[in-house]
Parts: C-alpha cells; structure tokens; sequence
C-alpha cells in the first residue's frame, strides 16, 4: 500500500509540472529569432544637388515711407502701427482749407472763359464779319487755361486722401490728428509687403559661378524650430562687393501660412540652404547608407536574408544624400539603418524604408 501512494504521489507532481509547462506563456516568435533588424531601401532615380548653407536677413518685398505732397492739418489717421491694409485703403486725410478755396475761385473763372467763349463763338456764326477769328482763338484759350487749372487743383485735392500703395502692414506712423505736415516731409506712415519676403544673403566669390536664378532655396529661422520654407533664388547682384568679396543674392519665400504668427518677419536672422549644381537622373541613397573604410566607400545589401557588402563609387554627397555611380542596382536592397548591428554573410531581418 505505501508503495502504491508512493507511485500515485509522484504521478500527481509529473502531472501538475506538466500542467505548469502549458499553462505558461510561450515567448512570440520575434523575441526567439535573433537575427538582427535592419532597415533597407532602394536606390532612387532623381535629381540630387550640391547644398550650400549660408546665412540671411528677411527684408520686407516692397516697403514705402508715405508722406504728403501738399501743406496742410491732419484731419484724421485711418491706421496705426501693426494694422493690416489693403490697396487704395485711406491711410490720412489732410485738410487744406485754402485749397478749398483756391478750387471755388478757378470753378467760377473756367465757368466764365467757357461762358464768354461759347458766346464769341455763336455770335462768330450768326455774323461772320463781327468777330475775327483772333478773338475767337484767344477765348478758347483762356478757357483751356483755366480748366487746365481747375485740374492741377483738383489733382492737388486729390492728395490730400493718403492711400495703401500696395497690401500691406503699417509698421510705422510719425502723426497725429491736428499736426501740420509740409509737402515731401515728414513721413507719416511707413508700409510694408510681408506676405512675400525677400532674404538677402551673401554668397562667396568661389560659390558665384554655381549660384543661378530660379534654382530652389530653403529658409529657416531659430525662432521656429522645425520649419522649413521653401523658396527661389529671384534676384542675383552679379557685382561683387570689393571688400568683402562676396555677391548679393535674393531669395523670395511666401508666407502662406494662415496663422500670421507663423510667418518669418522682416529683421530676422536667417539660415538659408541654395541648391547647386543639379546632378539629374542619377541613382541617390540617403547618407545612412554609406560605409567609408580605409579611403574606401560601401554598402551593405540584402539578398535572400543575408547580408552582404558591396563596394561603390559615389558622385556627389550633400550630407543628406548621395549620387551612386556604380556598385548597386535600382533592384538591389540596401541598408538603410542597423549596418553596425550586422556583418558579412549574417542572415538578417528587413523592413522596408518608408
């Protein structure tokens, strides 16, 4: 009987132990393959550039100091500093009550050239020979002088409604209402274009010769971190400058976004990145790729899961990318990220690059 309890007791810990062994969680299939991860890509066909980063000043695209072209009071001031304006929008109104004058006075002396004119004239047609045509000519003149008078005072009138030249912010304003301003001075209001702005940069002599209008451009300002906008190189000075040896370039960037909060401003510091001398339809792998040894340059590839090592020749390298000239096909899968995890010949697991 002790012999029989004996051998039921240990059928029952074999039995629980076995339970045990199932009714633990087996480890995912991943965590038991141990083959390193890696990522990989293709080579892409594109068009690659030579980058040069330099630094910028955002400049307004158009700014305008608005001043009066006659003598008078400021009746009123339409905007203030920072205020968002659009073209032909009244800016100032300047009174100027001599002019008012001025315009009643050649009103009635036009009316009165013409009246006398017009009269001669049908006097002229009903009895020929009582006025001669001198006396015709002479009143037809004093008329025209007088309506061209009437109109540079018009004109002058018209000055006194200061207007946006073009869409813009005020930035400025030097006046109040009731202050006396002289005809060319002083300024009242200054404007700027912002929605579109200029970067100035200054590119070195032995850059020149790469640096063409048209070709792309990317700004970026410390103030907003991991922004980036794009813009085209518009304006090149082709003079250098004597002391410092250097050329002034233009690039325009618009400000698209819809919150104005996120534009770049005139007066920033800028950091601008010009895309030079295209290198296009070549085969391009992201700098992570590249493997320099011994003056040498390779990369690493994924054939059947196994890693292998390919040497190649590059053409130009921006930092970011590179141009492949020989060594790897479009077909070819190299890696991209996770080469320092692997070695010749090691089988490896893949995801592709996204």
């Amino acid at each position: 009987m002790k012999i029989l309890a004996g051998a039921a007791g240990i059928v029952l810990i074999a039995a629980a132990g076995s339970l045990s062994w199932f009714a633990r969680p087996q480890a995912p299939a991943d965590a038991q393959d141990r083959r390193p991860h890696v990522e990989v890509d293709r080579p892409q066909r594109k068009t690659i550039h030579r980058r040069l980063r330099l630094p910028g000043e955002v400049r307004p695209f158009q700014e305008v100091a608005v001043t009066a072209r006659i003598q008078g009071y400021v009746a009123s001031v339409g905007a203030d500093r920072g205020a968002w304006v659009k073209e032909g929008q009244e800016l100032a109104r300047i009174h100027v009550p001599e002019m008012e004058k001025e315009i009643l006075k050649q009103t009635a002396e036009r009316d009165w050239r013409k009246t006398t004119w017009e009269r001669l004239e049908r006097i002229a047609k009903k009895s020929p020979n009582l006025i001669n045509q001198d006396l015709l000519d002479d009143a037809k003149g004093r008329y025209d002088v007088a309506e061209a008078e009437l109109a540079r005072l018009n004109a002058l009138a018209g000055y006194a409604v200061l207007r946006a030249p073009f869409d813009g912010l005020i930035t400025e304003r030097w006046v109040d209402p009731g202050n006396l301003v002289q005809a060319g001075a002083p300024k009242l209001l200054h404007v700027m274009q912002v929605d579109v702005v200029r970067v100035r940069l200054h590119v070195p002599q032995s850059e020149v010769p790469s640096v063409r209008e048209g070709e792309p451009a990317e700004v970026a300002v410390d103030e907003m971190p991991g922004e980036r906008f794009k813009g085209t190189i518009a304006r090149i000075f082709w003079a250098l400058n004597r002391e410092t040896k250097t050329m002034a370039v233009e690039v325009d960037v618009r400000n698209g976004a819809a919150d104005r909060s996120r534009w770049i401003r005139p007066g920033m510091f800028a950091r601008v990145t010009l895309d030079l001398d295209p290198r296009k339809d070549v085969l391009v792998l992201p700098a992570s790729a590249l493997v320099v040894e011994k003056k040498k340059t390779y990369v690493y590839v994924v054939a059947d899961g196994v890693a292998a090592r390919k040497e190649v020749a590059i053409g130009l390298d921006n930092g970011i990318e590179f141009e492949v000239k020989s060594g790897v096909a479009e077909e070819d899968e190299v890696v991209v990220s996770g080469k320092n995890l692997i070695a010749v010949g090691e089988k490896v697991r893949t995801t592709r690059r996204r």
